[in-house]
């Protein structure tokens, strides 16, 4: 997550400088990081791993149907944990005010412009990839496994971008 990270800080106009002069906004962006960020991209690889692993057990089986399911797993997870972080935030952090129904607004229109990498969700959704690429790969044979996989770890950016859009569309925005 790390370089990712620095991209960030890096695009975005004053963060760097900010951060390094204002304690206290180093204090928030890395509990932010730390609460949010590090635990959703360990989770969601974690349980790409394991689903990788079990998958291998298995024998080969229908490689297809399992990247699928990976992609739709990992894309509700991110999600999910997005709820989940928010709604922790605003009980203990009195984070979007404290405000529960507020947070849970926030994850459509969040996770949206973290498609276009414009926040730190967008971090951690490219952070997911590495795990997902390495697992990708390693199901897919022959000369287009490459180009296959990219098109999944898309996929995976893809199908978080839809449900973003979806979840702003059923709880509508703050």
């Amino acid at each position: 997550m790390f370089p990712f990270l620095l991209i960030y800080i890096g695009l975005s106009p004053g963060l760097g400088a900010m951060l390094i002069a204002n304690e206290a906004a180093l204090a928030r962006f890395m509990r932010q990081v730390l609460t949010n960020g590090i635990m959703m991209v360990f989770a969601i690889n974690y349980v790409g791993f394991f689903a990788f692993s079990h998958f291998q057990r298995q024998g080969k089986g229908n490689s297809l149907r399992h990247l699928l399911a990976d992609v739709l797993s990992r894309s509700l997870l991110f999600v999910a944990l997005h709820a989940i972080i928010y709604v922790m935030s605003a009980d203990l952090f009195a984070s979007f005010g404290g405000n529960r129904k507020a947070a849970l607004q926030v994850i459509g229109p969040t996770l949206e412009r973290a498609f276009f990498f414009k926040n730190l969700s967008g971090v951690y959704l490219y952070s997911a990839l590495p795990g997902a690429f390495v697992c990708y790969l390693a199901l897919l044979q022959g000369r287009r496994a490459l180009v296959a996989t990219l098109g999944f770890c898309a996929a995976f950016v893809f199908v978080v971008t839809l449900l973003s859009v979806g979840s702003t569309q059923l709880l509508g925005r703050p």
